[in-house]
């Protein structure tokens, strides 16, 4: 038998490079809601998920994927309020339920575990490093894991599935021994090696180094909109354009004081317009059309009531903010999806604004509107208070994220797609050539 070479080909390609190369980071493919040292919920507002690349958003059949996450040592989530989560809840601390919201998901945490609402259900297992505590008539529908105790202090505390301690299980009713509160077994002195939830960086993306890259951006003063000759704007790629209303003018004109630039964001080139603080009011309009923009807000960035910014389908606004961010306005998105069909993201908010305590109106990010807002909002650095009736589609990321409304989250999971570049070094001399292998002939011997 004669065994002759044939050449297989593999389209891949070989790229040689120095020093470092870029990784791509999906910043949005976590939770729903990331508030880094804490998430409190005393609204009523649902918390859920929905595939926009599914179809639209639909009430009556909520996803299970708007999972809650805090990321910092000790963090504490506090469920205090009526408002249902799909997803689950993963703390970096402990988790204290005093309200009545159901979890349609699991419970993870390191450190206790309280349920203290009677209302409380969990839809899920609840698992953590240290004890479950049941302070009222809360209810898990499946297994109860902790590394401490388990203790049942309500008589009509119960687990429907099995209950399992490295410590002690017990019931503060001697006539109510634990197993009566567990559907399943209970076992005690027996660790199951809960390793709690994982501290992970609050802000993985560098933002302030990001927006630094840009401090030297000249920048074209304040944008206040909303006076009668400079009410209603148009912002594009090729600048920005205002409507003069006056009666013998009645036009749209180049607003020539406004210049804009081109820059690098996130590997994509695209036009930047920088100034140094932005309010929108008075009735005032902003349209974002023709394309990408970023705008840098160099201050504060206020969005009245009355007033909206309408981004056009096809086109994006990304905006880089140092100051406070104050929404009671609306901003509208085509189709409300946080990210079209493109993978483009219309409405994107990245804030360097540091936040040392919180204290009331002083919030990094303020949503206060009664209208939606379809954003991604990533604060790491800021307290971020959600306290209007508007829905928010998209996700969230603060130093801290306190949902006290009536209004809604609806994390859509196709921002999980979205990615960035980042660069990652190769762990030798930065001036030292990097090859990396991505294509190869493949050379099999096939029989004649």
């Amino acid at each position: 038998m004669n065994e002759v070479l044939a050449e297989t080909r593999l389209s891949f390609s070989v790229s040689v490079g120095t020093g470092l190369f870029n990784e791509m980071y999906q910043p949005f493919a976590d939770a729903g809601v990331v508030g880094c040292e804490g998430v409190a919920t005393r609204g009523s507002g649902q918390i859920d998920s929905y595939d926009s690349s599914a179809g639209p958003y639909n009430a009556a059949n909520p996803g299970r994927e708007a999972h809650v996450l805090t990321t910092s040592p000790s963090a504490m989530i506090e469920l205090t309020g009526n408002a249902p989560i799909y997803g689950s809840v993963n703390s970096t601390g402990g988790v204290s339920a005093t309200g009545s919201s159901p979890v349609f998901g699991d419970i993870n945490a390191t450190g206790e575990v309280s349920l203290k609402g009677g209302g409380v259900k969990v839809y899920g297992n609840v698992n953590t490093a240290g004890d479950v505590v049941f302070e009222s008539s809360a209810e898990v529908h499946g297994n109860v894991s902790a590394n401490g105790d388990i203790a049942f202090e309500n008589w009509g505390a119960r687990v429907t599935g099995d209950a399992n301690a490295g410590g002690t299980i017990t019931s503060k009713n001697k006539n109510k021994p634990p197993e009566d509160h567990v559907g399943g077994s209970v076992q005690a002195g027996s660790n199951p090696g809960n390793s709690g939830v994982p501290e992970t960086p609050c802000d993985p993306l560098g933002i302030d180094e990001i927006v630094s890259e840009f401090d030297g951006q000249f920048s074209t003063g304040e944008m206040n909109i909303g006076p009668w000759t400079y009410r209603d704007l148009k912002l594009s790629p090729d600048g920005v354009d205002y409507y003069d209303p006056t009666w013998n003018v009645k036009s749209w004109k180049t607003d020539n004081t406004r210049t804009m630039q081109d820059v690098d964001l996130f590997g994509n080139e695209t036009r930047f317009l920088k100034v140094s603080d932005f309010s929108l009011g008075q009735n005032g309009s902003l349209e974002v059309t023709g394309g990408d923009v970023v705008l840098m807000v160099d201050g504060d960035m206020s969005i009245g009531g009355n007033t909206a910014i309408t981004i056009a389908p096809g086109s994006s606004l990304t905006v880089l903010l140092t100051g406070k961010f104050d929404l009671q306005g609306s901003v509208t998105v085509n189709d409300k999806n946080p990210i079209d069909a493109s993978g483009k993201i219309p409405f994107s908010l990245y804030s360097t604004y540091e936040q040392a305590s919180k204290k009331g109106n002083n919030d990094g990010v303020q949503m206060r509107g009664n209208t939606d807002l379809t954003a991604v909002v990533y604060a790491p650095k800021s307290h971020v208070s959600a306290t209007g009736s508007g829905t928010l589609f998209g996700q969230v990321r603060g130093k801290s994220v306190e949902a006290t409304g009536a209004g809604g989250i609806h994390y859509d999971v196709r921002l999980g797609t979205f990615s960035v570049p980042t660069s990652e070094s190769t762990g030798g001399n930065d001036d030292a050539t990097a090859v990396r292998v991505t294509s190869w002939n493949v050379v099999l011997p096939v029989s004649e």
